[in-house]
């Protein structure tokens, strides 16, 4: 887990801050809790979700990751561990909507083969609306 050098609002000393729990605020944002490495000091700050490749992001330290998709978070938090060799899938597609009911895991096989099959499909859709364009 990665730590951020912060300056202790008890000790006043600039010392290494190990964050200890996250909890969610609001769409945009999350609470992150604090220790003091040196006196031991907690507190918290409020920390905005950051966004890579159009998916929410948050450190979640008791899952021991500097940062970790809000949708692994969210659904660890309610049923536990992910297995092995499982992906947490947006069931529509949308990879914001981290409430528990959008989000699904299922094996990274099954994941690659729906993605592949929606490729493959919206293809198809596409040519055969080029076909009908073709025709008039």
């Amino acid at each position: 887990m990665s730590t951020k050098r912060l300056q202790c609002p008890e000790c006043l000393k600039g010392n290494r801050a190990t964050p200890v729990k996250s909890e969610e605020v609001s769409t945009t944002h999350y609470r992150l809790y604090k220790v003091c490495r040196e006196c031991g000091a907690r507190w918290s700050e409020l920390t905005k979700i950051k966004m890579w490749g159009g998916y929410c992001f948050v450190i979640a330290p008791e899952f021991h990751w500097d940062h970790i998709g809000q949708h692994r978070v969210v659904w660890q938090r309610e049923h536990g561990k992910l297995p092995i060799n499982y992906i947490v899938h947006h069931l529509n597609g949308i990879k914001t909507d981290n409430r528990i009911e959008n989000l699904r895991a299922m094996p990274c096989a099954d994941h690659r083969q729906r993605h592949l099959e929606e490729a493959l499909e919206e293809r198809v859709r596409i040519l055969e609306q080029q076909l009908v364009e073709e025709k008039q």
